[in-house]
């Protein structure tokens, strides 16, 4: 019987687990996790307070019912130490795994700005669950919250927050939100529709200071100190590729794999954010799917490429609703912009004039399907 492990208990080691689950009903599979293994979707953090739901509302499934689902077996609060692949083995703080085919989802870490500043109560990443009981044990009844970062993330809690009489103050180093993701105009109705519910807009050329005084103070390069009672660090995550570069895998910014989710080694396989596949980094649950079943057919014969269906990108921001949808991951073009009043379609092309992507915001988010058959043509 062939025996495959997942390191990781996530989103992707959990979508992989299904897929495996429904694909090979006859295989076994292990997984390692260092935490409880309890199974909650992590983009959920970030509007679970508009929803009055608190961080344990999030988990619907303990490992030990995850574990009954799939019929696999969870090594909870076990620590991976090292992978060797030449004997297909896996050590932790506790035992030796072996293993016939090696599923890694190890995820993604934040992106560290200062060691020092990131020690001080009440500055803090969010990046799984207990990040954020951390968080919201800390958080009052309106209280300020100093978010740095105006990408996805730093939106998406920015929404959370304002929507749930919190204070925000928003510093960037880009000139308005969801920078690199939408056209221009999109990203200034964004902004201008935050900062119509109160939010504190600070661009800067960059954060020099963070102190615990009375209050949390942020000094930009300006001299302009911002005062509040929490900072949330979204400064973007990078892929944790601490395991398998030890275990000598092939790593650029991610695992590198092909398009079938190995890895250099091919009884390896890494799939979610830790993952770069040809089309790069992607850190969405679109990706996650897409290779979790190419992985699950690829356990014997390795003929299923990762699928290259479109699938659109809802960001979580009720206030201004948007979606985004790129080819293969292409973001790098020409926006052609229509629309007015912070409705808004963008039609991005590349250097030969060929549709890669698109933006959607406010009632013309209505229109995603017309857009994905307009890019798929």
């Amino acid at each position: 019987m062939m025996h495959v492990l997942i390191i990781g208990s996530g989103l992707a080691g959990y979508i992989t687990a299904k897929e495996i689950r429904a694909a090979n009903p006859d295989v076994s599979i292990d997984m390692i996790c260092q935490d409880q293994g309890d199974f909650y979707s992590k983009p959920l953090l970030s509007t679970s307070l508009h929803q009055n739901k608190q961080p344990d509302d999030l988990i619907t499934h303990t490992a030990r019912e995850m574990a009954e689902r799939y019929q696999m077996t969870i090594h909870a609060q076990e620590k991976v130490e090292s992978i060797i692949p030449e004997k297909q083995r896996v050590k932790t703080n506790r035992a030796e795994h072996r293993y016939d085919r090696l599923v890694l989802a190890t995820g993604a870490i934040p992106r560290t700005i200062n060691d020092q500043w990131e020690t001080i109560q009440g500055v803090s990443h969010i990046n799984h669950l207990d990040d954020y009981r951390t968080f919201r044990h800390r958080l009052k009844q309106k209280q300020s919250v100093t978010i740095i970062g105006s990408g996805l993330v730093g939106v998406e809690y920015a929404n959370d927050l304002l929507l749930s009489q919190h204070s925000v103050n928003m510093i960037s180093l880009l000139p308005y939100p969801l920078y690199g993701l939408v056209p221009e105009a999109i990203g200034l109705a964004m902004l201008d529709n935050l900062m119509s519910k109160s939010l504190n807009w600070i661009q800067t050329a960059g954060v020099s200071d963070i102190q615990s005084k009375h209050a949390i103070c942020v000094t930009t390069q300006e001299n302009q100190t911002i005062q509040s009672d929490q900072v949330l660090l979204a400064t973007g995550f990078i892929p944790n590729t601490t395991l398998a570069k030890s275990a000598q895998l092939n790593c650029d910014q991610g695992i590198l794999t092909n398009q079938f989710s190995q890895t250099n080694h091919p009884n390896i396989f890494a799939v979610g954010d830790c993952a770069q596949s040809p089309n790069g980094i992607e850190f969405y649950i679109s990706a996650i799917r897409k290779s979790a079943y190419a992985i699950a057919r690829n356990l014997n014969t390795v003929n299923t490429p990762i699928q290259s269906k479109l699938t659109p990108i809802v960001i979580k921001s009720p206030l201004y609703p948007v979606v985004v949808c790129f080819k293969n991951n292409q973001r790098v073009g020409t926006w052609e912009v229509d629309g007015d009043d912070s409705n808004f379609t963008g039609r991005l092309f590349d250097q030969s004039g060929q549709r890669i992507g698109f933006a959607l915001s406010g009632d013309h988010t209505t229109e995603r399907q017309t857009l994905i058959t307009w890019l798929d043509g």
